[in-house]
């Protein structure tokens, strides 16, 4: 299969090979329950510091202590193994828990940096505190991404092996995100390859200015893909459709 365009994303890195480019939005699941649903359904007031310990959801067995969080702190913990005892100040979660509500219901994040962390952590201003990966090749982007937006502290490896965590999540609850930019790159996305498919067309189509304000999360401050388009696109796929359809009928 050959292609002939490709998606960009906030912070994307060069692909010289393509020539046809479309700019999306970051791309983020919605959250099914606000912050006050997800604290009360797990027990947690709203005014206890909570950190998720978020690393892909893999199982690692990780040896963790009590002595690891400030006082009166809470960590969420993915991956756990069944059969792994925690400390009585660590909650051991579900393996089928909708990640990004418990995500936008913490103070801060504990994990390994990757796009849908950084992008969520983005979304929902969570500060992210991230250990370094060895060759992987989207972190220069990410970790640029965190230090543009205010929004990453580094943990050493050894610190997060050791248990020195405390410095790292006094540091990371006192940062200020200023992320603004808009979350639905999924919806683009959508609307941008279903009209490519049913218009044969190479690129999306241009915006006719159609003013009709629709607030998607925060996509109503989307400079690339506003609403307004995304309005468009939808209107004008609806129409497009029913005169396929209406083809296809006139040909049986």
């Amino acid at each position: 299969m050959i292609f002939s365009w490709y998606l960009n994303i906030p912070f994307h890195f060069l692909v010289p090979a393509f020539c046809g480019v479309i700019d999306v939005p970051l791309v983020v699941r919605r959250l099914h329950k606000s912050r006050e649903e997800v604290r009360k359904d797990l027990g947690v007031p709203n005014d206890v510091k909570l950190v998720i310990f978020n690393f892909g959801g893999q199982p690692a067995g990780w040896k963790l202590k009590e002595e690891y969080l400030p006082a009166s702190w809470l960590c969420l913990v993915c991956g756990a193994l069944d059969n792994q005892e925690l400390p009585p100040n660590f909650i051991k979660l579900a393996k089928d828990v909708y990640t990004p509500d418990l995500i936008a219901a913490s103070d801060c994040m504990l994990g390994k940096i990757g796009y849908g962390t950084v992008s969520e952590a983005m979304a929902y201003k969570l500060p992210f505190i991230f250990i370094r990966r060895d060759y992987f090749n989207e972190e220069p982007y990410l970790r640029e991404m965190l230090e543009y937006y205010q929004g990453g502290v580094e943990m050493a490896r050894r610190d997060m092996l050791s248990g020195c965590w405390i410095p790292y999540l006094e540091r990371a609850v006192n940062l200020k995100l200023c992320y603004e930019g808009g979350t639905n790159g999924g919806e683009v996305w959508n609307s941008q390859f279903i009209f490519l498919k049913i218009s044969g067309s190479s690129f999306p189509p241009k915006s006719l200015g159609v003013k009709v304000p629709i607030a998607v999360l925060r996509a109503e401050i989307d400079n690339i893909a506003p609403p307004e388009l995304l309005k468009q696109y939808d209107e004008a796929l609806t129409s497009q459709s029913k005169v396929i359809s209406n083809n296809i009928l006139m040909k049986e």
